[in-house]
């Protein structure tokens, strides 16, 4: 999956970078989500008008069954009985997000956006030793993220994107059920993932009497963060902690909505679909024994959303 990014990628850049140039404005369009068209327009005083300011706000559900899958593995050496440990938990619930724009010249904008996944329960499977061991624990996902972009208007309906994302992904686990090989329901976990996701990759925006069209596609072939995964057995009578920083992965991410003007504002449907993996070779100990290991740690994520948006839109003064 990481080639397939990458490919993707360079071929999005070689696409786009020879004809730089003037072209016409596609910002008007929500998706991205929409500010306008950055050459500027007029208003009716004569005025330069900067078309930043407007928002888009999106509700949207995602559901993906696959969802996230934790993997640890020792090489060999168990820890506290384990030699490795996979987690799958799948990905549901309500994103809400609002985007807001800014134009910092006649063909370059920003863009900022965040997102909050409403919080909701849902059941994880973990397998020890291959599936030797394993039990189902009750949920608790959090996750949340805000980026921010840099647009360049570029010709026949593209935009070159360059910026950054933050993204924070936390599960806690709790009430272990369906123990197969355990002797005790007294268990906890959780995980928590800071992801440092740099962002490159192209819009395309077409419009017409019938309504507005966004498409586009961000991501890089690479992961930039750090992972905690902490475990205790037996009301902590023993622990198990994991620590490390990313040194491999990609993040991928295609976006596509479709809206229809109306008054001050538009309504429309999107739909998302982003993959995310992150590779790392995790410090790991356990106490009371101090042993003392490195695992092989990877957090593989993948989401599909889909939902409504609805945008307000008011020019100002270019300054």
């Amino acid at each position: 999956m990481k080639r397939v990014a990458a490919i993707v990628f360079g071929c999005l850049m070689l696409a786009l970078l020879p004809g730089l140039a003037p072209g016409q404005g596609l910002f008007s369009l929500p998706g991205l989500p929409s500010f306008g068209n950055p050459l500027g327009g007029y208003s009716g005083c004569g005025e330069k008008v900067c078309p930043a300011g407007g928002l888009v706000g999106y509700v949207g559900w995602m559901e993906n069954r696959e969802g996230t899958s934790i993997n640890a593995d020792t090489r060999g050496l168990a820890l506290l009985a384990a030699r490795n440990v996979h987690h799958n938990t799948p990905n549901r619930g309500l994103w809400l997000g609002l985007t807001g724009t800014a134009c910092l010249s006649d063909r370059i904008g920003f863009l900022a956006s965040g997102w909050y996944l409403v919080p909701s329960n849902t059941s994880s499977r973990e397998l020890y030793n291959d599936g030797a061991l394993y039990r189902t624990w009750e949920v608790d996902p959090g996750w949340w993220y805000v980026d921010g972009l840099f647009a360049l208007n570029g010709p026949a309906g593209l935009t070159l994107l360059a910026g950054l994302r933050y993204d924070y992904y936390t599960i806690k686990f709790k009430r272990p059920t369906d123990q197969g090989g355990f002797a005790t329901l007294n268990s906890t976990a959780d995980v928590t993932s800071n992801g440092y996701i740099p962002l490159f990759g192209t819009q395309f925006a077409y419009s017409s009497s019938m309504g507005n069209l966004v498409v586009r596609a961000v991501g890089v072939p690479t992961l930039i963060g750090n992972v905690t995964y902490r475990e205790s057995f037996n009301n902590a009578v023993a622990d198990f902690e994991a620590h490390g920083n990313y040194n491999n992965g990609y993040f991928l991410e295609f976006f596509g909505e479709y809206s229809k003007s109306f008054g001050p504002g538009s309504i429309g449907v999107f739909a998302r679909w982003n993959g995310t993996e992150g590779k790392l070779q995790a410090n790991a100990k356990t106490d009371p024994t101090g042993l003392n290991t490195r695992y092989d740690l990877t957090v593989h994520r993948l989401t599909w959303t889909v939902g409504g948006s609805f945008s307000l839109n008011f020019n100002m003064p270019f300054m």
